[in-house]
């Protein structure tokens, strides 16, 4: 219990300034634990209303896992973080997701290695139909269809 109490004075220490609310964030954090913070209702300080931000310690410095996002965004972040630190989420995945990119958790769990001939198969039929554009959506999707099916 001493030996957390101390993690947490000098974790306190290192983020004071960065973190509002420090004493409590450095508790949270000197167990290992995720710390997150939000403004549902305006904005306060560095954060936009009705987003949050999460913190983590890891080796002695904070990580800052996401910033500025929507809360339910922040709260997939916290779920799957695990998940990327053991690689089971592409780098590039996660960066969209908490950038800006999937507005799911789809973005996050899919697998599309299984989809990916037909993914190739969509792409080859977009390309060979290029040029032979009708203007009629409906039209130029069923013929790029036949393409991809023959």
């Amino acid at each position: 219990m001493k030996n957390l109490e101390m993690r947490a004075k000098k974790i306190q220490q290192e983020i004071k300034g960065i973190i509002p609310q420090y004493i409590k964030a450095s508790k949270i954090l000197a167990e290992g634990k995720i710390y997150s913070r939000t403004s549902p209702r305006y904005s306060y300080r560095d954060l936009n209303k009705n987003s949050g931000a999460s913190y983590i310690w890891e080796h002695n410095e904070l990580v800052t896992i996401c910033h500025n996002v929507t809360i339910h965004r922040m709260l997939q972040a916290n779920i799957n973080y695990e998940n990327f630190k053991k690689g089971k989420i592409s780098p590039f995945v996660w960066e969209n997701y908490i950038t800006n990119g999937y507005s799911t958790r789809r973005g996050l769990l899919a697998n599309y290695e299984k989809k990916k001939k037909r993914i190739e198969k969509i792409a080859t039929s977009h390309a060979d139909y290029m040029g032979m554009e009708s203007g009629n959506n409906s039209e130029d999707h069923k013929n790029r269809v036949l393409i991809r099916n023959y």
